[in-house]
């Protein structure tokens, strides 16, 4: 008997929460039953605008971070020792905690740093933080259009990673534009798509991008893909959570893809005719 294939790995996004510390968020993505969890450092109060310095995180979170999102949608204004710094830094955290991917956006991955140093930030990173540690360039939900040339960039962009030998993520935690050909892009990039941030999958409700992500979840999950689903739960009000909600919420989203899975491959079971016994 065939089997299905793997449900995709999940890990919650620390942008589920700007209340609770990195230590809880880690320890409510394993309790909830995910494989990990992703640190924003965009959302995390340890970074001042993402310029400061090395964030303050205990070597307790080693093996549980899958992947580091460094905090760059432009290229910084900041003096060459800075920015050395800060690069020395990233790299420092994620051999330190031996983190599995880091993303960075395009404009940032594919120019300098500084001034002085003229290598793009994608090749400092890849030279200093090894191999066993992969970089994803991530496409943001505000640039994905609903037209031909969208589809056309989404080919360069899959062309250039494999040219420079990085990967793909996609974020669709915000406003998505709705004629968005989620599936025509996604086709275009799967081949090096390893990452994809999720809005509110589980709940009902008009959150962030939650229409485009159930639909591109069941367009992934249709296509057994082999990556990593980064999950965001609907927090409702921005007050304080406790990781006892948080939990809640993430094994709500959980629940709900493994139930999205089973019904795409018990439908595609039901329709194969089986052998019979004649024929075997």
């Amino acid at each position: 008997m065939s089997q299905w294939p793997p449900v995709p790995s999940l890990t919650l996004s620390s942008r589920s929460t700007s209340w609770l510390p990195a230590r809880s968020i880690a320890a409510v993505a394993r309790d909830a039953g995910t494989d990990g969890m992703d640190l924003d450092l965009a959302t995390r109060s340890v970074v001042i605008a993402g310029l400061s310095r090395e964030p303050r995180l205990d070597d307790s979170l080693a093996g549980t971070l899958d992947s580091l999102w460094l905090p760059l949608q432009r290229r910084p204004r900041c003096s060459e020792a800075q920015a050395d710094r800060l690069v020395q830094g990233w790299i420092s955290l994620t051999r330190r905690l031996d983190i599995h991917r880091v993303v960075i956006d395009r404009d940032a991955a594919l120019r300098p740093m500084g001034d002085q140093d003229k290598r793009p930030l994608l090749l400092r990173l890849q030279e200093g933080i090894g191999p066993a540690t992969r970089i994803a360039v991530v496409i943001r939900p505000g640039t994905l259009e609903g037209n031909r040339a969208h589809l056309a960039a989404m080919g360069s962009l899959r062309r250039t990673a494999e040219e420079w030998d990085f990967d793909l993520a996609l974020d669709l935690f915000g406003p998505v534009d709705p004629r968005w050909e989620a599936e025509a892009a996604l086709q275009r990039i799967l081949s090096r798509l390893t990452l994809v941030r999720l809005g509110p999958v589980g709940q009902d409700g008009g959150a962030a991008g939650s229409r485009t992500s159930r639909r591109t979840l069941a367009w992934l999950l249709d296509q057994s893909y082999p990556g990593t689903l980064s999950l965001v739960p609907r927090t409702g009000w921005r007050g304080p959570m406790s990781a006892a909600s948080l939990e809640r919420r993430t094994r709500t989203e959980v629940r709900a893809i493994a139930d999205r899975h089973q019904r795409i491959f018990a439908s595609h079971l039901s329709t194969t005719r089986l052998a019979s016994p004649q024929e075997r």
